[in-house]
């Protein structure tokens, strides 16, 4: 018979083990909630027709399960540089590119458009329909920059992501030929941030949405500038994110630091219009002057 110490033991050791198994099935389980938890933490307001136009975008992602709404820019001119913007995990993606288009680039060559990823909200009240993984939302990323480029047929495209929206800009560069690439508080990845939050899980065999941007990054072709944009102070990604990026996946990207700010803030700091213009139009950007808007290219549905 064993005695009673031994028994008390083995229960308390026989609980440890079941809690740590419980509490490694709940992560597994839930883990798209916490890396795409299909909210926003703050509603922009809706676009407005001032300063700049903007159309509604519908596009049907390429396996038919899902549509995905988001906001288009219009530029005013045939042939328009295009950005396309890539949000946060819980990022109004509208409000990102309202950002983008008055504040970044008025001018009336330059179009912004940006969709939410499957199961998003956004400030159109437009959300989009199906459920998000890393598999779809690389996949919608080429999806979203074909349907763009067959109908607006812009002379350039550009991608800038913002947080885990810069592995899907870093994997749509990857993919098709961007003629840069801007990564905003970009995690080395998805899996180091939950490492570091959760040491003693063993994350590397649990996790099934790495966004790995260490491992993508290297595969965009040389040809395509790099800009990346941190703030030492982000709060929620270690620096050392931004020197594994640069040492091990890019040594000649651009590195912008910007300084005061935090992971949920970066894109207001002053700074940032100038820094995102440089990034895409290059060092010799300035702030440039809206054209005036007298119509806008019709995007045809499909």
């Amino acid at each position: 018979m064993t005695p009673r110490p031994a028994r008390s033991l083995l229960y308390a050791l026989l609980a440890l083990v079941g809690g740590y198994v419980a509490i490694t099935g709940y992560f597994y389980l839930n883990q798209r909630h916490f890396i795409m938890p299909q909210t926003v933490s703050t509603m922009a307001a809706p676009p407005s027709t001032q300063p700049a136009r903007f159309q509604t975008l519908s596009i049907p992602t390429a396996d038919g399960d899902a549509t995905l709404h988001g906001v288009l820019f219009p530029a005013v001119v045939s042939s328009p540089t295009l950005v396309l913007a890539f949000g946060g995990n819980a990022h109004d993606v509208v409000g990102f590119a309202t950002f983008l288009k008055n504040t970044v680039f008025p001018q009336g060559d330059v179009a912004v458009a940006a969709l939410s990823y499957r199961g998003y909200p956004n400030s159109l009240g437009m959300p989009s329909t199906g459920l998000p993984s890393q598999q779809a939302l690389y996949a919608d990323s080429l999806t979203v920059f074909d349907t763009l480029n067959a109908q607006l047929k812009p002379a350039h495209i550009h991608a800038i992501g913002y947080s885990l929206g810069t592995a899907v800009a870093t994997y749509l560069g990857t993919m098709r030929p961007l003629a840069s690439l801007t990564l905003v508080a970009p995690p080395a990845s998805v899996e180091k941030i939950a490492e570091g939050e959760y040491p003693w899980l063993p994350v590397k065999w649990l996790i099934k949405y790495p966004f790995d941007t260490e491992h993508t990054l290297p595969q965009v072709p040389p040809s395509i500038p790099v800009t990346m944009v941190y703030t030492p102070t982000d709060g929620l990604i270690p620096p050392g994110h931004i020197t594994n990026l640069l040492h091990n996946a890019r040594p000649s990207a651009a590195i912008v630091k910007v300084e005061g700010s935090r992971h949920g803030n970066i894109l207001d700091n002053p700074a940032m219009p100038a820094v995102l213009r440089r990034a895409v139009l290059g060092p010799s950007a300035t702030t440039p002057q809206a054209l005036p808007i007298t119509g806008a290219h019709p995007l045809q549905p499909r």
